[in-house]
C-alpha cells in the first residue's frame, strides 16, 4: 500500500487577497414574502406518497414521475436534489418541500440547516447569454435569501459548480476574460465575498465540510491545497508522485478522491482503464490507496466511518469505462482489511453519497432509463428502498425488508 507523508509550508496567509472582502453585495434581497423565489416561492411541506409494497412497489424520494434528478446532496438528514426545479425532503418525518420549480435552477447543497443552491436567468443586454444567482433557503424558518449575483462578484463570469460550508456559500467560477477557474465564498447572513483561490490557479475541483475546504488546480499534479474557512489560512498538501486528483469529497477530517498513478491503460487501449480511490488524513498526512481491485473505481465519499465509491469489478468488462451492465457501490469500513458490497441490485449504481449514517446512491434498473435514490443503513448493513427506511411513512415489517427481499421486479416501481 504506497503512503506519502505530508509535506511543504506550514499555515500561511496566502496574501491579502485571500481575505479582502471584495465588497458588500447590494443585491442582497430578503424575501420574507418570498415571491423573488425563482420559478415561485417554495410551497408547503407535503407526505412522502403512501405505495404498496408487493415485491418492489413504494415510495422513492426523487419523485418517480418527475425527471431524473441532475444530481444531489444529503448531511443531517435532509436530501435536496435538482432536474426540473429544486426540492428538499426531511428523511426521518417523510416530508418533501419544493424550493423552485424552475428547470434552471440546480447545482443544490444542503448544510447546517439551509440549502443553496444556483439559478440561471437571461442577461438582457446580451442574447443567449445567462448569468447565475446564489440562494439560500433556511430549513428552521422557512425563509429564502437572494444572497448573490454572478455579476456583482467582481472577476466573476460565469458559475461552474457549489457547495455549503457552514455559513459559506462556496463556488467554482470562470474567471471574467479568462480560461481559468477561481474560487470564491460568499458568506450567506451579509453576502461578503471573498476569493479563496490564488490569480493564477485554475480549480478543477473542490469539496468541503464545515471549515474545512479541499481544491486542486489543473497541472499541479501531486497537491491539494487545504484552506480553513474559519481563519482564511492554508497550505499545500503532497499526495505523492499522483496524477492529478479527480471527483474529491472530504467530511472535514479526510480527502478521498479518484487517482489514476496506477492505470494501465496504454496504447488506446479501452479495456485497460484503471482509476483507484484514494484517501488523505488531515491530522497524520497519510495518504494512501483504499481497497486492491483491479477494476475501475470512481466518484468516492467518506463519512461516518466509512469510504464508499462506484466499483466496475462485477461487470462482464471491468476495465471499460463504458460498462453499463452491473456495477455496484463498494465500501471500507475504518480499520477494515476488505470491501464491501453495499449495492446488492441488478443494474448500474452510481453517485454515492454520505450522510447521518445513511448510505445514498442512484440506481438504473436493467432496461430502463430513469434511476431514482436509494438508501442503506451503514450501522445495520441492510439496503432498502429509500421510503423503506422512514418509520414515520412505511409499516415497520417494510423496514425490516432487505434486498433481497424486494430485488425481484423492484423495477416496476418506477
Amino acid at each position: 500500500m504506497r503512503e506519502a507523508r505530508a509535506s511543504g509550508p506550514a499555515w500561511s496567509k496566502g496574501g491579502s487577497m485571500i481575505f479582502r472582502q471584495l465588497l458588500l453585495l447590494p443585491s442582497i434581497i430578503l424575501i420574507a414574502s418570498l415571491a423573488g423565489c425563482p420559478g415561485g416561492p417554495p410551497g408547503a411541506w407535503t407526505p412522502l406518497e403512501r405505495g404498496e409494497y408487493r415485491e418492489g412497489t413504494g415510495t422513492r424520494l426523487d419523485e418517480a414521475k418527475r425527471t431524473e434528478p441532475r444530481g444531489y446532496d444529503v448531511e443531517d438528514g435532509f436530501l435536496t436534489y435538482w432536474g426540473d426545479g429544486v426540492s428538499l425532503v426531511d428523511i426521518e418525518r417523510g416530508k418533501r418541500l419544493t424550493l423552485s420549480g424552475n428547470p434552471a435552477c440546480g447545482n443544490a447543497a444542503v448544510s447546517g440547516g439551509s440549502v443553496g443552491f444556483l439559478c440561471w436567468s437571461p442577461k438582457p443586454s446580451v442574447e443567449g447569454f445567462y448569468v447565475p444567482e446564489v440562494h439560500v433557503y433556511s430549513i428552521s424558518n422557512g425563509v429564502s435569501m437572494s444572497i448573490a449575483h454572478a455579476e456583482n462578484l467582481p472577476g466573476i463570469e460565469s458559475m461552474r459548480e457549489a457547495a455549503l460550508c457552514r455559513q459559506a456559500f462556496v463556488v467554482r467560477a470562470r474567471v471574467h476574460g479568462q480560461r481559468r477557474n477561481g474560487l470564491w465564498s460568499v458568506d450567506t447572513t451579509n453576502g461578503k465575498a471573498r476569493r479563496l483561490s490564488l490569480e493564477n490557479e485554475d480549480v478543477g475541483g473542490f469539496s468541503c465540510r464545515g471549515d474545512t475546504l479541499f481544491y486542486y488546480s489543473v497541472g499541479s499534479s501531486g497537491n491539494l491545497l487545504l484552506v480553513d474557512l474559519s481563519s482564511g489560512q492554508r497550505r499545500s498538501v503532497s499526495l505523492g508522485a499522483s496524477a492529478a486528483p479527480r471527483n474529491l469529497r472530504t467530511d472535514g477530517q479526510t480527502a478521498v478522491f479518484e487517482d489514476l498513478r496506477d492505470d494501465a491503460f496504454h496504447g488506446g487501449n479501452v479495456e485497460a482503464f484503471h482509476s483507484s480511490i484514494y484517501r488523505h488524513e488531515v491530522s497524520s498526512g497519510l495518504t494512501e490507496r483504499v481497497g486492491d481491485n483491479s477494476s475501475i473505481q470512481l466518484s468516492p465519499d467518506v463519512g461516518s466511518g466509512w469510504i464508499v465509491w462506484q466499483d466496475f469489478r462485477n461487470s462482464a468488462r471491468p476495465n471499460y469505462l463504458g460498462s453499463k451492465d452491473q456495477v455496484d457501490i463498494y465500501g471500507r469500513k475504518t480499520g477494515a482489511r476488505a470491501d464491501t458490497r453495499l449495492s446488492q441490485l441488478s443494474g448500474f449504481a452510481f453517485d454515492p453519497r454520505i450522510g447521518h449514517d445513511m448510505l445514498l446512491y442512484r440506481w438504473r434498473p436493467p432496461g430502463e432509463e430513469n434511476a431514482g435514490i436509494f438508501a442503506k443503513n451503514l450501522k445495520t448493513i441492510t439496503t432498502k428502498k429509500l421510503a423503506a427506511v422512514l418509520s414515520s411513512v412505511l409499516p415497520s415489517v417494510i423496514r425490516r425488508r432487505d434486498d433481497a427481499a424486494f430485488s425481484k421486479d423492484i423495477h416496476h416501481a418506477f
